[in-house]
């Protein structure tokens, strides 16, 4: 069995399907007709395993597809179970789904000493009991610096953060945060970075 996707890899937006061409053929190179496919699929992340998600049939030309549901990176599983005459395959593609947050900030023009609030929510579900660790990273003149220590979402993904800026030069600047979704072994989903959103500090 062969599938249309190079190195049997993916990428995949994040709350997209998926569809997956492949073609079964036997040893000789010859399509093998009206043959069912299982599917099954293993999340991305330690201690998983593989489970049922579906099945498909091969058309006249020995082709087949099969359209995956939105979520995690994963691998699908397709296997041709083989029959009397013929000998099974199996073969692997596999999804790789960046994370996503929404992201925003309160108020946008603050003043120095005033609290500023960011604030979103990670979706996709698959949050790890102690939370999704992430990181607010400013971008001050092309460098991204730290904003957030120890921020984690919730069992239901929502976050919350505040910060105050305590000096600055000159009377007014202009700063740019973002989201950072870093790795995480048991969360199945690839790192991500949020849009940047602008925040105006005025220096009385």
């Amino acid at each position: 069995m062969r599938l249309r996707h190079p190195r049997h890899s993916l990428r995949v937006r994040f709350g997209h399907h998926a569809t997956i061409y492949g073609v079964l053929t036997d040893t000789a190179g010859h399509p093998l007709a009206n043959q069912p496919i299982q599917v099954s699929q293993q999340l991305r992340g330690a201690g998983q395993v593989f489970a049922p998600v579906g099945q498909t049939t091969t058309d006249v030309n020995g082709l087949m597809r099969f359209t995956a549901a939105p979520g995690p990176s994963r691998t699908l599983s397709f296997a041709f179970p083989g029959t009397d005459s013929l000998k099974a395959a199996i073969a692997n593609v596999n999804l790789r789904v960046p994370a996503f947050s929404t992201f925003g900030v309160e108020p946008r023009l603050a003043h120095i000493g005033q609290r500023i609030i960011f604030s979103g929510r990670l979706l996709g579900g698959h949050i790890p009991k102690a939370g999704k660790s992430l990181l607010i990273e400013g971008v001050d003149r092309g460098l991204l610096v730290p904003v957030s220590r120890g921020l984690r979402t919730d069992r239901r993904g929502q976050w919350r953060f505040a910060y105050v800026f305590h000096n600055q030069t000159g009377a007014a600047y202009t700063y740019a945060f973002h989201l950072a979704i870093p790795f995480d072994s048991v969360y199945p989903y690839l790192p991500a970075a949020t849009h940047a959103l602008p925040v105006t500090i005025l220096n009385p």
